[in-house]
């Protein structure tokens, strides 16, 4: 669709604060969407960062809502166009799953840090669980941009086949890809974990950089996994958030503290993304 018509509201100077514009929304499953929203120019966006969205002009829902950032794109009409991932939860994400191009969406963002692109390492293995597939199509294209010699991996997993989301366009981007369900309805049978830890033992001699995002469990066995093998490794974690700006207190997670205890982080604005060896193990 053609965007030179719309026009979205002025930013603020550390990111876009406005009403951006549905271009379009996408369904790849009953379940699964990708809405891509037109904001003003803005260049400052990075793979592990997420918006926050009003997905209703009117006052309900009251509370926003966060969204990882799949893709950003750039065109002539001095734009940013920016991909969303997400699957129907709620009813949020089911209001969102039903906006229309050229519909009004209260966009926030880019907030949040991000993946450290590791410029050293012969590989960098994205090891993603259902949704949490999206932040790394931003992230493997920051990687092709930053003209490294990493390779790049993929090892994604998912409940059943119907679950393997955007599937075919990342095998559209030429990197290694390997599949898990649980249900052995597509690929390996079983979690995705172990493709990591088959992964890893044929590869010992190989400088590993891994990023991963996806269900809390899944995450944790990730961080174990990668701590025991002594292979660096950021998670970006999900979280409902209230405020998005630090303010509210409720998107916390648990990092080691300075007495060897433990203190509250707040995801919003010290994450979503974590060196593995600052969380907890119960983060």
């Amino acid at each position: 669709m053609a965007t030179k018509n719309i026009r979205a509201e002025p930013r603020q100077q550390s990111m876009i604060n406005c009403n951006s514009y549905v271009v379009k929304n996408v369904s790849y499953a009953d379940n699964c969407r990708l809405i891509t929203l037109a904001v003003p120019y803005y260049d400052k966006i990075y793979a592990g960062q997420f918006v926050h969205l009003k997905v209703d002009v009117s006052v309900d829902p009251i509370l926003r809502r966060p969204f990882s950032i799949y893709d950003v794109r750039y065109n002539s009409d001095a734009l940013t166009n920016i991909d969303l991932g997400f699957t129907i939860v709620g009813r949020g994400t089911d209001i969102l799953s039903k906006k229309t191009p050229l519909d009004k969406v209260g966009f926030l963002g880019p907030l949040g840090n991000r993946f450290t692109i590791n410029k050293t390492a012969d590989v960098a293995v994205f090891v993603a669980g259902g949704i949490g597939i999206t932040p790394f199509y931003f992230l493997t294209k920051q990687y092709k941009e930053a003209k490294t010699q990493t390779k790049l991996a993929l090892l994604f997993g998912a409940r059943n086949k119907e679950e393997l989301y955007y599937l075919e366009e990342f095998e559209g981007l030429g990197i290694n890809i390997e599949v898990s369900t649980d249900d052995g309805s597509f690929g390996k049978k079983g979690f995705v974990t172990l493709l990591l830890e088959d992964y890893l033992r044929k590869n010992k001699k190989k400088n590993i950089q891994i990023y991963s995002c996806g269900p809390t469990p899944m995450m944790r066995h990730v961080a174990e996994i990668a701590k025991k093998e002594d292979v660096p490794c950021e998670l970006s974690l999900e979280k409902l958030m209230g405020c998005a700006l630090g303010a509210c207190g409720a998107c916390v997670t648990k990092v080691v503290g300075n007495n060897g205890d433990f203190r509250y982080s707040r995801i919003c604005i010290e994450g979503p993304v974590y060196n593995v060896n600052v969380l907890t193990s119960d983060f």
